[in-house]
């Protein structure tokens, strides 16, 4: 095995905030389908645009760690290959949970009703019983083997893959979702890595455009509960 220098150790705190957002919205999503009224298809496509960008992100998310951070712990911790490689097939068994929501997401956005909406919800819920499984894994099998074998700057690149494959259109709500619940301490370091032109997008206009967002989307089940 190769350790990485001590000086070099990637910063992994940002691994437990995007699996935090994962929980959340996992969660949220299998209610906000449930508590949509039976006919309000207005409702249901606000509904079925999140669910669909949950799943661009998770997507990106776990195509970064397939492409950049799965091949390089496998070339570097051969004892613990067969952990790594689990890693994969989970995500691959998670593709197919999401998949299998997704398919149930037009009978239920073009007439939602209790008998449509609760199959996509069961579906959601499967699948995110499937996710927490799979972070918890992650968590305490994959990120110490991350934090200790991979540099800073090939942990960074899966940011970096992150920021050129998801819309321009979608990073500032991305963004939101990710510091919705940050300590001061995430908060501090995720805006810290962002160039100096970001932040200064994100306070003058992506706050407030995120709190609008997500207000609307969770319009039927937190009612404005954070004091927005």
């Amino acid at each position: 095995m190769t350790t990485t220098d001590t000086t070099d150790r990637p910063d992994i705190r940002d691994m437990a905030v995007v699996h935090r957002v994962f929980r959340r919205e996992v969660g949220l999503l299998a209610r906000m389908v449930r508590a949509v009224p039976a006919g309000n298809t207005a409702r249901a496509r606000i509904v079925a645009g999140h669910f669909a960008d949950y799943g661009l992100i998770l997507h990106l998310h776990h195509a970064g760690e397939d492409e950049l951070a799965w091949p390089l712990l496998l070339a570097r911790v051969e004892p613990e290959a067969e952990t790594v490689l689990r890693m994969g097939a989970q995500h691959e068994a998670l593709d197919a949970t999401l998949d299998e929501a997704a398919r149930r997401i037009p009978a239920w956005t073009s007439a939602p009703s209790p008998e449509t909406a609760a199959p996509l919800a069961d579906a959601i819920a499967a699948h995110g019983a499937a996710l927490r499984e799979h972070m918890d894994d992650e968590e305490a099998h994959v990120v110490p083997l991350i934090a200790e074998y991979l540099t800073a700057a090939e942990w960074e690149r899966l940011a970096e893959r992150f920021g050129q494959e998801a819309p321009n259109s979608k990073l500032l709500f991305f963004l939101g979702l990710m510091l919705e619940e940050a300590s001061s301490a995430e908060l501090a370091m995720m805006l810290g890595n962002l160039p100096a032109p970001a932040r200064l997008l994100w306070h003058t206009i992506g706050e407030r455009q995120y709190k609008r967002k997500i207000r609307r989307i969770r319009a039927d089940i937190l009612a404005d509960e954070r004091g927005w």
